[in-house]
Order: structure tokens, then C-alpha cells, then sequence
């Protein structure tokens, strides 16, 4: 696959005013999950047939994932965005973190016939906070299965050590989905911005998950970057450095 074009993240804040672009964008976000579930409630309230209420079931339990995903990513970024998240240290296995992230969107990869590969090398335990580390990845890898209708999603992690004893990681996420028009690309990192309002329609999200990356990557010291183009797919790169665990050093 070739991909074309690489933009960085930017860093200049918008002009437009937060609190009321996140009023406006989870009220949005929250009326079709929300008219879904009112409306098959109903269905399912009229003795539907046990085939019609599997299949409403089934869009209810998405609906409702919609709505939880929806008010997470608007939490933390509010939290980040006040000064109240507190980045954790404490020794994580990588290889464990990266294996045990990509099977939570495996079974949504399997339901849309796209593979999954995941390659991490096996490296000392080191020092981070394994729940925002983990929030990353879950989210690359959950929008690359969201945009891809065929073809793959990889995880490609390696760490390098560094001169400092630090290991530095790079984690890349490729997907051969729908792509991001070149114009789009340094955009799609900030606040409440999607590539494009018919993709948003059609796909849905808050519009949160990549600027919640970036701020957390910049937090740990890191940065996030894209390359892509429309019809060949995406590829997510996030850098940082971990120091090896205490323990590990000591031992």
C-alpha cells in the first residue's frame, strides 16, 4: 500500500469557544444512540418476534456501547482539558498491554471479515501508566476497525533502547480503509474535528478520540502523526519514551 502525505499534529488551540462546542457535539452525538433505543424499546415493548428481538437486541447493545463510548471521551477530555488527569507510574509489561488491547477489537475485526495482526517485541518491564497507554491504542486501533470495510488493520509496536537506559516506542497503526483527504489531515487531531461531516453522519463518534491521543501522548512527552490517502488507508504513528522499571533495574 502507498501512502502519500505526513502530517504532524499541531498545536495551536482553536479560537471557538469549548464548553459550547461540547454542548453542541454531545447533543448531537447523543440523539441518534438515544432515538435508537427509545424506538426499538417501543418494537420490543409490541411482542416482536423472537427473530426481530434478537436483531433488536443486537442494536441496542450497539447503541448503548455508542453512548458509553460518547460520554467517556467527552469525561476525559474535559478532565484533561481542566488539568485534573494525573499520569500514573507504574511497571507495565508492554507486550502484555499491546496483546491484551488489540483481542478487545478483535471480535468486532472478526464481525466485519477485516484481519488483525499485531507484532510487539518482548522488552524489561518499564515504567508508565498502563491505562492511558492502553486508551491510545484502543483508540487507533478501534478507528481503524470503524473505517475499514475490507482488507486488514496492524499493529506494529517497536522499542528501541536508548542511551539514557529509556526504551523508545513507536507504535503504528495501519489500516487499509476509507483514508483521509490530504486538506483534512491537519485537523483531524483537534477538538470536535472529524475529516469529513458525511463520514461523521455515517459513522458517528464525538469527535474526541484522536485529540484525546494526542493530548495524552503529549503529556508522556510523545507525539502522534498520520500519513494517508483517500481509498488506500491510514497509518497512525505515536512516539514515546518509557523508562525501564525500578525493579527491573535493580534485579
Amino acid at each position: 500500500m502507498q501512502l502519500i502525505s505526513s502530517t504532524a499534529i499541531r498545536g495551536p488551540a482553536p479560537s471557538y469557544d469549548k464548553k459550547e462546542q461540547l454542548f453542541a457535539s454531545l447533543c448531537h452525538e447523543i440523539r441518534n444512540p438515544l432515538n435508537a433505543i427509545v424506538g426499538l424499546s417501543r418494537i420490543m415493548g409490541k411482542q416482536a418476534s423472537p427473530e426481530r428481538q434478537s436483531e433488536c437486541l443486537h442494536v441496542l447493545e450497539q447503541s448503548a456501547a455508542m453512548l458509553e463510548e460518547l460520554l467517556n471521551d467527552v469525561l476525559d477530555f474535559t478532565r484533561i482539558d481542566a488539568g485534573m488527569m494525573a499520569l500514573e507510574s507504574t511497571p507495565l509489561d508492554l507486550t502484555l498491554l499491546v496483546e491484551e488491547t488489540a483481542q478487545m477489537v478483535a471480535p468486532r475485526a472478526r464481525e466485519k471479515n477485516v484481519g488483525l495482526h499485531v507484532h510487539c517485541p518482548v522488552v524489561p518491564l518499564l515504567e508508565g501508566d498502563p491505562l492511558r497507554l492502553r486508551q491510545i491504542i484502543l483508540n487507533l486501533l478501534g478507528n481503524a476497525v470503524k473505517f475499514t470495510e475490507s482488507g486488514f488493520i496492524s499493529l506494529f509496536v517497536q522499542a528501541d533502547p536508548a542511551p539514557d537506559g529509556s526504551y523508545r516506542i513507536r507504535m503504528t497503526v495501519t489500516d487499509t480503509g476509507i483514508g483521509i483527504p490530504e486538506d483534512k489531515q491537519g485537523t483531524i487531531f483537534d477538538e470536535f474535528r472529524q475529516a469529513d461531516t458525511a463520514i461523521s453522519s455515517q459513522y458517528g463518534g464525538s469527535g474526541l478520540g484522536l485529540a484525546i491521543c494526542k493530548r495524552l501522548l503529549e503529556m508522556m512527552g510523545g507525539s502522534i502523526s498520520v500519513v494517508s490517502m483517500p481509498g488506500a488507508g491510514s497509518q497512525f504513528t505515536a512516539l514515546l519514551s518509557l523508562s525501564v522499571a525500578r525493579q527491573t533495574m535493580a534485579a
